[in-house]
């Protein structure tokens, strides 16, 4: 039980890395193209 909430909040901070990432690149593409 432990190691699954452990697992779960892993994987819900490495998706919103990835989505603050792509915001990110998005926008950087968008100012420098």
């Amino acid at each position: 039980m432990m190691r699954l909430m452990i697992a779960g909040g892993i994987y819900l901070l490495l998706l919103a890395l990835v989505l603050l990432f792509n915001r990110g690149a998005h926008m950087w593409r968008r100012h420098n193209p």
